[in-house]
């Protein structure tokens, strides 16, 4: 019988980053994050422009710890120096496929520094060292030039969508 792995709750990216499976005590901490950023963040994503309260962020949360046990999706929490400054997240998960998507976030403040990058590349090892994925997708709106830039530094391929307006950017384990 084969032994499932029981994902990573914390995976180190550099000496000062890293990332960590979030628990209900970063709920505090993440739900003041996502209201100092919600402009900055709503540009992109649409559950953040809405209104985000601390139940929010408890189910947020909740329901990664989840999906996390079930391996359906990995959402950490992106760290610096102990202070939550984002997260990252696999979805989409296929296992038949070995496939899988990255989506993430990183506070204004933070942004620009080479941290998101970092973390997509660490979680991207992880994935394809430790997990069996051989595939992992970026998508991202043509206009979002930080997300083409993240997704050519991690020499991801580019292939734009010809049903909707979204580029996809893979990147292929062999």
């Amino acid at each position: 019988m084969k032994q499932i792995n029981k994902p990573k709750s914390h995976i180190c990216v550099t000496s000062k980053i890293s990332l960590h499976a979030l628990r209900e005590k970063d709920s505090i901490a993440l739900l003041y994050l996502v209201n100092k950023n919600k402009n900055y963040l709503g540009e992109w994503l649409a559950w953040a422009k809405g209104t985000y309260s601390l139940q929010n962020s408890i189910d947020f949360i909740k329901e990664k710890k989840e999906l996390l046990i079930l391996k359906k999706e990995y959402t950490y929490g992106i760290f610096t120096a102990k202070t939550l400054v984002g997260c990252i997240c696999s979805h989409n998960i296929d296992w038949n496929q070995r496939t899988a998507y990255l989506g993430y976030w990183i506070a204004k403040e933070q942004s620009n520094q080479g941290i998101a990058t970092s973390c997509c590349k660490a979680l991207i090892e992880y994935l394809f060292f430790h997990e069996g994925i051989r595939r992992i997708g970026i998508c991202c709106e043509p206009e979002n030039y930080a997300s083409q830039r993240i997704a050519e530094k991690l020499r991801m391929s580019k292939t734009p969508d010809l049903r909707s307006e979204e580029l996809y950017y893979y990147l292929t384990h062999k």
